[in-house]
Formats: structure tokens, sequence, C-alpha cells
């Protein structure tokens, strides 16, 4: 989820500079996010446990 936030931004961002009519840049890095993030779900989805469970642990040691 992390990688589609970062390329909606940096699709806001060359939009909003093509409507002023400014170079844009980061569209080869926004597609080279997506690309690797397509090459490897299921990582992705490995690391996204992952990540959640320890929130979980921290929220339980909170409580």
């Amino acid at each position: 989820m992390e990688i589609l936030k970062e390329v909606d931004g940096i699709l806001a961002e060359a939009i909003e500079s093509l409507d002023r009519g400014e170079k844009v840049n980061g569209l080869e890095y926004a597609r080279k996010l997506l690309k690797s993030h397509m090459a490897n779900p299921a990582s992705n989805r490995t690391q996204k446990r992952k990540e959640q469970r320890k929130r979980n642990k921290q929220r339980k040691a909170i409580t």
C-alpha cells in the first residue's frame, strides 16, 4: 500500500506540473516502483504481514 501512496503522490505532482506548463519528473521512477511491486506481490504481502504483527505486538505491550 505504501508504494501505491508514493506513486499517487508522484502522479499528483506530475499533473500539477503539467497544468503549470512545467517539466515533469518522477514518472519513470513511479513506473519502476509499480513494476517492482507487481513482480513481487507475494513478498510484499509477507512484508506487510510482518509489519502488522510488529504493530500488534507494540499495541499489546502498551496495554
